[in-house]
This record gives C-alpha cells, sequence and structure tokens, in this order.
C-alpha cells in the first residue's frame, strides 16, 4: 500500500575517498523501500547495550536527560538597518538610530559594500547559495537616498559556493573592488583574487582568478582594510586563538600580496563580529567589534606604521543592543564621508535549555547560550562524534562547496556553551542531500550519517571510528527508495531491539515507524499534520524515545513512549510549554 521492504541487501556504490554524496541510484526499486539493516553488524556490539538504543541523546548537562537545543531565528529576520554615523568625534558612539530598509536580504549569506559600479556610491553584493550553486547579486546604489536605495540587481555569476569567503578590496591598485575569495577545500583553505574588469553595469569579475596563498583557514574572520596607508587593501586576520594579524600587501598586483604579517594584540574572541570601518573619521580603518552582550566597540587606528599594532589606543563605547544583528557591513550610504552601519538582523543563534521533568508549565523552563556563530548552518545534529559520551553538534554550511559538515566537539561544560572548541572539516558535497540523520546503523557504537538525497534515495554513511577528522569516508550503502513525500525523517529505537528504527512525518500529516527488523509499518495515531517541528529523544528517562512536536501555535508537547514494541507507542500527550514559536529548530 503505502512502502513495501526489499528482499534482498542493496547494491553497493563506491566512491572516492571524500565520501562526496551523489544522487545516482543503483536501480529502480518499489514506490517505497526501507533497509536500515543493511550495514549492520551482528558482532560489531552486544543487543544488551540498552543505553546506545537511542541514537544522539541530547544530554548536554550530563545529567542523563534529553535537552532540548533550539535555533533562534530572531525578530525581523532579514531586514537592514542602517545605522548613520552622526559625526560624533572619536570616544562617542557615531551610530546612536537606525533607519529599517525595504527588501528582504535574509537569503543572503554573504553581504558586503563596495562601489562596484564606480559612481562614488556604496553598493551591495550579495550571495544566494541556494541559487545556481552560489549565485552572486550586485545592487547597485540609486543615488536616492531613500529607505531603499539599493531596488534592483545585477547577476554576478554563479557557482560561488565554492567559496566560504568573499570580500571585498582594493587589491590590484586600480581604485575598483576586487573580490577576495577563500576555497575551505583546497590546501587547508586557499585565497583567490578576482580582480574588477572595469564594467559598470554587469559581472565585473569575469578576469581570470589568480592564487593569493594558502592555509587561509586559520582565519575565522578575514576583513581587507589599508591599515599600512598605501592605498592597497590589506588584509586584517584573526585566527582561532583569538590573535589578529595584519597582512601587508606587499605591492604586487598580479600575483600573491600578502606573504608576511605582523601581530595586532590578542585577546579578540570576544568578539561576535569584527570588522574595519573609519570609526574616527580621519581616513584610517579603525576595528569595530559587537562583544557577547550585544555592545559595540570601537579600537581607533593610532597612525602606527607598518609593522607595528595600530590599535593600542583605548576602546571607547559605540551603543548596546547590537545583538540584534547578525551581519555588520560598513560604508558611506548617506553620502556625507563618514562611515555608516547596516545591521541584517540575526538568524542563528543557539540555546539549550536543560531538562527537568518536574518543573511546572514543561521540562525546560530555563536556557543558555550555545553561542550565535550558527546562522550559516542549515542542518544542525546532536550526536556523540568523537566517542566521548558528550552530544557534539553537526552542522551543514550550505554556502561552502556545495554543502561543507563541520563537527564541532562537546568540551564538557554543562552550564554555559559547550561547544566552543576549534570546529573539524566532515566533507564536502553535502547539498546533494535533502535530509540528515545521525544514528548507529552499523551497530558499533558510533553515529553513521542516513541521508535522504533529491531523488528520494536513502544511503547510510559508515563511521569509520575517526574522532578528529572527517568520520564518513567509507564507502556509502544504499538503504531505500521512494521517500520524497517525507517532510522529516528520525532515528530511534521504537521497538527496543538495540537498532534504531526509522520514523516519517509525511508531508500529508501521517506519522509512521518503519522498524529496521523488516516488520511491518506501524502507523502513529493522530493528525500530525499541525506539527512543524519533530523531535526524538528520551526525556522521561526510562530508555524509551518518546517524541517531542511543536504545533503551529508554538506549543510543544511531550508524547511518552508507553512502552509498546510493535503497535503505536506514542498514544498521549502532554504539554510542555508554550511560547516556542521563535525556534526554526529543536534537537534532543
Amino acid at each position: 500500500m503505502r512502502r513495501s521492504l526489499p528482499l534482498a541487501l542493496a547494491a553497493v556504490l563506491m566512491l572516492g575517498a571524500a565520501a562526496v554524496p551523489s544522487s545516482a541510484a543503483p536501480r529502480l526499486r518499489p514506490h517505497r523501500v526501507a533497509d536500515l539493516d543493511v550495514a549492520w553488524s551482528a558482532s560489531a556490539r552486544p543487543q544488551a547495550a540498552r543505553a546506545l538504543a537511542v541514537p544522539a541523546p541530547g544530554d548536554v548537562t550530563g545529567d542523563g536527560l534529553a535537552d532540548a537545543v533550539v535555533r533562534d531565528p530572531g525578530p525581523d529576520s532579514g531586514s537592514l538597518r542602517v545605522y548613520a554615523h552622526d559625526g560624533s568625534p572619536a570616544g562617542a558612539n557615531p551610530w546612536p538610530s537606525f533607519d529599517v530598509t525595504s527588501g528582504d536580504w535574509d537569503y543572503a549569506d554573504v553581504l558586503q559594500l563596495a562601489d562596484v559600479t564606480g559612481d562614488g556610491l556604496p553598493d551591495v553584493v550579495a550571495r544566494d547559495p541556494d541559487a545556481g550553486n552560489g549565485t552572486l547579486w550586485i545592487y547597485p546604489n540609486d543615488g536616492s537616498g531613500g529607505s531603499d536605495p539599493w531596488p534592483s540587481r545585477v547577476s554576478a555569476g554563479t557557482n560561488w559556493n565554492t567559496y566560504d569567503q568573499i570580500q571585498l578590496g582594493d587589491v590590484t591598485g586600480d581604485g575598483r573592488p576586487d573580490l577576495l575569495t577563500r576555497e575551505p577545500g583546497a590546501a587547508a583553505g586557499t585565497l583567490w583574487i578576482h580582480p574588477h574588469n572595469g564594467t559598470t553595469a554587469g559581472n565585473p569579475w569575469t578576469r581570470p582568478r589568480y592564487w593569493a596563498g594558502t592555509g587561509w583557514n586559520l582565519a575565522t574572520v578575514m576583513t581587507p582594510a589599508d591599515v599600512t596607508g598605501d592605498g592597497h587593501a590589506d588584509m586584517v586576520v584573526r585566527d582561532g586563538g583569538g590573535a589578529l594579524w595584519v597582512y601587508p600587501h606587499n605591492g604586487t598586483t598580479t600575483a600573491n600580496p600578502y606573504t608576511s604579517r605582523y601581530g595586532a594584540g590578542t585577546g579578540w574572541n570576544l568578539a561576535t563580529i569584527l570588522l574595519t570601518a573609519d570609526a574616527t573619521g580621519d581616513g584610517r580603518p579603525d576595528v569595530v567589534i559587537r562583544d557577547g552582550s550585544g555592545a559595540l566597540w570601537v579600537y581607533p587606528h593610532s597612525g602606527a606604521a607598518a609593522g607595528t599594532n595600530p590599535y593600542t589606543v583605548p576602546r571607547y563605547a559605540a551603543g548596546t543592543g547590537w545583538d540584534a544583528s547578525d551581519a555588520l557591513l560598513a560604508g558611506d550610504v548617506t553620502g556625507d564621508g563618514r562611515a555608516d552601519l547596516l545591521g541584517r538582523a540575526h538568524a542563528g543563534d543557539l540555546w539549550v535549555y536543560p531538562t527537568d521533568a518536574d518543573a511546572p508549565g514543561g521540562p525546560w523552563p530555563e536556557r543558555f547560550a550555545a553561542g550565535t556563530r550558527w546562522a550559516f548552518e542549515n542542518a544542525l545534529l546532536l550526536g556523540d562524534l568523537t566517542g566521548d559520551g558528550r552530544p557534539d553538534l553537526l552542522a551543514r554550511d550550505r554556502a561552502a562547496t556545495n554543502g561543507t559538515l563541520w563537527i564541532y566537539p562537546n568540551t564538557g561544560a554543562t552550564d554555559a556553551d559547550p561547544w566552543t572548541a576549534p570546529r573539524y572539516f566532515a566533507g564536502t558535497g553535502w547539498n546533494t542531500v535533502t535530509e540528515l540523520v545521525l544514528g548507529d546503523l552499523t551497530g558499533d557504537g558510533r553515529p553513521d550519517v542516513l541521508a535522504r538525497d533529491r531523488r528520494g534515495e536513502l544511503w547510510i554513511y559508515p563511521h569509520n571510528g575517526s574522532t578528529s577528522s572527517n568520520p564518513w569516508t567509507v564507502t556509502r550503502r544504499w538503504a531505500g527508495s521512494g521517500w520524497s513525500t517525507a517532510a522529516t525523517l528520525k532515528l530511534a529505537d521504537v521497538d527496543g531491539d538495540g537498532r534504531p528504527d526509522l520514523v516519517d512525518h509525511e508531508r500529508d500529516g501521517t506519522l509512521w515507524v518503519y522498524p529496521t527488523s523488516g516488520a511491518a509499518p506501524v502507523r502513529i495515531g493522530g493528525d500530525w499534520s499541525d506539527t512543524d517541528v519533530l523531535a526524538a529523544g528520551d526525556v522521561t528517562g526510562d530508555g524509551r524515545p518518546d517524541l517531542v512536536s511543536r504545533d503551529a501555535a508554538g506549543d510543544l508537547w511531550l508524547h511518552p513512549h508507553d512502552g509498546a514494541t510493535a503497535t503505536d507507542p506514542w498514544t498521549a500527550r502532554e504539554p510542555a510549554g508554550s511560547g516556542w514559536e521563535f525556534a526554526s529548530a529543536f534537537l534532543l
């Protein structure tokens, strides 16, 4: 009727060492096939290992209960705010108020300001990661000074998702903004320069790119600015340890201009956003940061010569409440010769809600922040990827190399952000899949990836045992077809046999469990069409997977597992809190 199970094991496709997802299917299958047992090894671990029965438990606080992790899209997501410089001298906040532009900029994962068209007005450059493998758009400034001076746009090419950093600066010395891009998957981060070709009405970056060094993945922030005052764009970089570096332009305009560097202080990890702008009006690039509390600070350029840290002058405050923005841009929008700021309402705070099963009104009454660096991701999963018993975060950056996976190891912190350790790379090409799920599908106690591709095929990527590098390099296994109609897929050991079963929330509002054993699928009672978020995890602490759902009103519901193994185990529900409409993702 709805789905059929295969009579034989699935075929196997060989992939290269990178184990990049592919949409190629081995052969046609029946309407709906699920073979999650295809990669299972019965001898890999004892079946009695009940603690591993629920994949990827979200026990962030270490109390044995599944905590909830949500992504907060924030207010006014996608709007641009223009903070016009009011002329205040150094030492005073130059951006005390803002105007909200019309238009929706939420689609863009890259936003930059520069005079691309050569008319003396700042244009917006934005990347749409979902179009043409990364389409770059130029929004010319119309000079109106109105609520939206960027009403139209011009394409600047496609396939820009190869790069995870796109910056603008005059590297070639012709007065036009060149593109500086970082390719994270090449030689630990290769920097490329795309020279401006001089056009003012079309794509200005059609000339051949040229190489500007490797090893640039060390940078967590990159911003071009003429720090040395020679008329060329130097590169200001913050590394993973919080040190700031200046890479002075060496004068060459056809080869790598960044062959040396000097220090500009340490402790810059206090900044959640860091950029350069002439806030003081002296023609030199100051450093502007936003700290964790949302306060803005200006570090004035001291005028120091090249080779000396120019940011030793005491900083001064530039206002509070900047936590509403996930992107800050600097440029003279108002045409008065002073650098204005633009802020985009943020789309990616992360919060941890420790479980308190006895709390009135729901099990998650309190929360603590787990960083504001998650706006880039469009897939976020929890699982013990490093084998230390703690839930790590797996995030997909859809804008980098057709979908780059990153692993954020858990540090063990239980009352503050536990994912502050350096992330590590887990492969590219993951934009070819429309659903990612973590669970132990091979029986070795490690979380494998179950992926659904754009054709509705299911694939298992076995964990290779690595705890500090890409764990999914082993040949993938085909595990089913016909799954395009599923809105959400989850893995949980519903029937208690020690293997994760597939929980399928269909777009038609039905909910099903597909046992890994091959038994007939079980339909879960009720109408689930009002459910827009679904998670599975052991919330009640009895070793069985409960369901947590959110309805369209923003109310959260807990569906405790009642112990049934061959019939619907979620026959009752209880309220678990209201006001959850802000969350765009919910993990257990």
